[in-house]
């Protein structure tokens, strides 16, 4: 007999944050600091990614380094801000953890994150070449769901800004996979979403139509980029790969056309399909919020009884 396992939520213990590179943010330096050593570049080519060692207890760990242009203080006070909400976000199994992070003189901010071999869902994409079917697309989407679900039931909600395969890291153990929300640097309060919706660039193919023409954004805009990165999954391509777009003008211009909508594969399931389009309603105020979503019948976890 088969049952319906209902999500839960993960552990409301605080996310520490142990010394970055000697010096924790808002500290000075101390003979007694930690250091860490610097290790091999993690994901594709170009990535600003790295495996760190030293930290108290001699755990590994990821750094990202996010570049500063000189002077754009506007920018790095934005980033400090949106790393202390992340750094307060209370542990999730489905939200990669952030320790904390770093000013570096070489005009970059490190970033120290919970370190998972498995990758990114697009590498894993990439290197098998094949995209997710069946019951793996149904755990990869539930996983991404209840990390989702976490940061969205916060008070105030938190809105990712991001999601999309390249930001879904992937923990594999048990013959199981394990999906987690990672990349917070475009994370921000609802307030925050608010107010900076229409700047800096944006990962189009994901993007929310009203995030893209600078309307007012909140917890909707993710589930649009949700629902696209099912599609990502499920066809192994970003959501408007199949549309031949000569300019990146010309593919915003299209997307921010009212009714319009990512082609659906015709390989899709009833179910699955049904559930896409709940997060790709125009409409953000349409959208389906997280908790309906996870009690879609797409995303409810069945089990024998």
């Amino acid at each position: 007999m088969l049952s319906a396992r209902r999500s839960g939520v993960g552990s409301r213990a605080c996310v520490t944050t142990p010394s970055c590179g000697g010096t924790p943010t808002g500290t000075k330096p101390s003979a007694q600091t930690p250091k860490y050593t610097k290790g091999e570049r993690i994901g594709r080519i170009g990535s600003r990614v790295w495996k760190v060692f030293g930290f108290s207890g001699g755990f590994v760990h990821a750094m990202k380094e996010v570049p500063v242009k000189p002077g754009d203080e506007v920018f790095l006070d934005g980033l400090r801000e949106r790393l202390d909400i992340c750094k307060a976000l209370p542990k999730h199994p489905n939200v990669v953890g952030l320790i904390g992070y770093e000013e570096a003189p070489k005009l970059c901010m490190r970033i120290f994150m919970e370190y998972i071999p498995g990758g990114s869902m697009l590498d894993h994409l990439r290197e098998f070449g094949r995209p997710l079917v069946g019951s793996a697309l149904q755990d990869a989407t539930r996983g991404a769901l209840r990390g989702l679900h976490h940061m969205h039931r916060q008070t105030p909600a938190l809105v990712h800004g991001d999601i999309r395969c390249a930001n879904l890291l992937i923990e594999l153990s048990d013959n199981k996979m394990v999906v987690k929300l990672t990349d917070f640097c475009r994370t921000m309060s609802i307030s925050q979403a608010c107010e900076i919706s229409s700047s800096g660039s944006i990962p189009w193919p994901w993007t929310a139509p009203e995030a893209m023409i600078g309307q007012e954004v909140h917890v909707g805009a993710d589930i649009w980029s949700f629902g696209c990165t099912v599609l990502e999954m499920a066809t192994g391509e970003h959501p408007w790969a199949s549309r031949d777009f000569k300019t990146l003008i010309d593919a915003i211009a299209h997307v921010s056309q009212p009714d319009v909508l990512p082609p659906l594969p015709s390989h899709l399931s009833q179910t699955c399909r049904d559930f896409v389009v709940k997060c790709l309603r125009r409409d953000p105020d349409e959208r389906l919020g997280t908790e309906a979503l996870l009690d879609h019948s797409f995303a409810i976890e069945w089990e024998l009884a």
